[in-house]
């Protein structure tokens, strides 16, 4: 791919979602729709617009931004449930022309400090790295940087146009230095490098110093983690127990992350896993460093839909906040965070239950479409044990969450969710399902629908298949055992599609402990 590529799709994806209209510009109200709207979730952040950004805990509050019209669109809560929108930070500010990925950084005074992708736009604007800094404690109010961009794009016949190439970034500090390291994905000759980001430091992050490539890309290659044509967009970077991740999407192959060491302002990858699999809309997420030391994830989990079929006052949805923490073992693992059990009401219970093969369990009390479900299942000598959810009452409709025991996966299936064709899981770029002809979208081999979204599983001979399940209308999340984390939208048609099975195959399950609660309503308001 050549070095525009991205921004031309980029510009086309923020034209074809709509990113950046009335929320970004801070005018709509984000309270929740009434119930006639089938697919509008009730306690996640509904949003209109892209790339969460710039998330930081600041004055006993948790701030995101996601990508807006010019600016970063803007909301902030206490307690990670409840959302407060704001008006965009530093909206069509000149000389900015389009703030796009990026952090929050506390500066040298403790201000927080946006460092943020200034887009190009056109000659000779050559665009960059920019900052604004927080003029109030709130973080309303921004004031930008006159020397914007601090770090321009190199332009050709530059020494730098050899060595880097500004995109999403991410700065951390270090003693009396930050860092910044920056995705690849614009930097000439990137589809043959692999994800590698680019390394530069700074006193003041006004002048920055070129350190090189952040890590060796050979052995992830080698090894076949991460392939030559990957980018590294979105890039983050923080220590996690004793370990270090390196978070980062590839516009091929979603999210993604590496753990390993760093030392001597270089990075060494020991693993890697990836966060979003084939036929998932997990993307471009963003974390935020809490009290006590926890790190929350959020991500953009986008419209699945042509566009024909969207609703016209909302469009994208942010996941549930989870902790990422690291096991005993060096892996990382990820829960969802304690305070969403604030929402649970109505709980329902069942226990001991067996499963026979091919007979599924309907416990009438617990049905719905704005619910969690945990359920502790042995799954014994079958073959698949899952839950069947957003049933309709005739089975037109329907929903497949299994664990494969033979094949040790985790999947969603979509396939049957919807009476409407419209439903579409592009991969390998899940906002493409918004291509202007809808007809045009699975011409090339380059893009699939995938309807079952499938992860890796692995579970010990004797290990219980521990789920927590948060079904919100168009959106499920699906935490296994704390080992794994699986995403989906799907678009049930009908109001009847409630219904709930719990199922095994190939041989019989056994349920220990059944737990249902609805879930009140939550998500943002003006």
């Amino acid at each position: 791919m050549t070095r525009m590529i991205w921004m031309v799709l980029l510009i086309a994806t923020s034209r074809v979602l709509g990113i950046g209209l009335a929320v970004a510009e801070g005018n709509e109200k984000e309270e929740n729709k009434p119930e006639s709207d089938l697919h509008r979730p009730r306690y996640h952040i509904v949003y209109t617009g892209g790339d969460v950004n710039g998330g930081i805990y600041f004055n006993n509050k948790y701030h995101l931004g996601y990508l807006g019209r010019g600016g970063w669109a803007h909301i902030s809560s206490k307690d990670l449930v409840h959302w407060q929108q704001h008006p965009a930070a530093f909206q069509n500010e000149k000389p900015i022309e389009v703030a796009l990925s990026g952090c929050t950084v506390l500066n040298n005074e403790g201000v927080p400090t946006a460092v943020f992708w200034d887009w190009p736009g056109s000659p000779p604007v050559a665009g960059g790295i920019s900052i604004a800094t927080a003029q109030d404690k709130d973080l309303i109010k921004w004031k930008i940087h006159p020397k914007n961009p601090v770090l321009p794009t190199p332009q050709k016949g530059q020494p730098e146009y050899e060595l880097y190439a500004p995109h999403d970034c991410y700065v951390w500090r270090e003693g009396e230095e930050f860092y910044m390291i920056m995705g690849n994905a614009q930097f000439p000759g990137s589809h043959l490098e692999g994800p590698v980001p680019f390394l530069l430091k700074s006193k003041d992050l006004l002048d920055w110093k070129y350190i090189g490539r952040f890590m060796d890309m050979q052995k992830p290659m080698d090894m076949g983690w991460v392939l030559p044509w990957e980018d590294a967009a979105c890039p983050e970077f923080f220590k996690l127990g004793d370990k270090y991740v390196l978070k980062f999407i590839s516009h091929f192959y979603g999210e993604q992350y590496f753990i390993g060491d760093y030392k001597g302002e270089r990075f060494y990858p020991e693993s890697h896993r990836r966060m979003n699999w084939i036929g998932g809309g997990y993307f471009a997420s963003e974390s935020i460093l809490g009290p006590n030391g926890r790190r929350i994830i959020f991500a953009w989990v986008q419209e699945q839909r042509a566009i024909s079929e969207r609703a016209k006052d909302w469009l994208n949805v942010c996941s549930l906040p989870a902790e990422m923490y690291l096991s005993d073992e060096g892996k990382v693992l990820v829960r969802p965070v304690k305070e969403l059990r604030s929402l649970r009401t109505n709980q329902r219970t069942h226990q001991h239950r067996h499963l026979p093969s091919g007979k599924p369990f309907k416990p009438g009390d617990i049905k719905g479409c704005s619910i969690e479900i945990e359920v502790v299942i042995a799954p014994m000598n079958s073959d698949k044990v899952g839950i069947k959810v957003l049933c309709s009452p005739d089975m037109q409709e329907y929903t497949v969450i299994e664990y494969d025991q033979r094949k040790r996966t985790l999947s969603i299936d979509s396939s049957r969710s919807s009476a409407s064709e419209k439903s579409m899981r592009v991969f390998p770029n899940p906002y493409t399902s918004g291509h202007q002809d809808e007809t045009k979208i699975f011409e090339t081999t380059h893009h699939r629908d995938i309807p079952v979204h499938s992860a890796p599983l692995h579970l010990e001979e004797d290990d219980l298949l521990r789920l927590d399940i948060f079904i919100d209308k168009s959106i499920i999340e699906v935490f296994a055992n704390n080992r794994q984390l699986i995403t989906s939208r799907v678009y049930p048609t009908r109001a009847d599609s409630k219904e709930i099975y719990f199922f095994s195959e190939g041989g019989d399950g056994w349920a220990h402990v059944i737990n249902a609660w609805d879930m009140k309503e939550a998500g943002v308001v003006k």
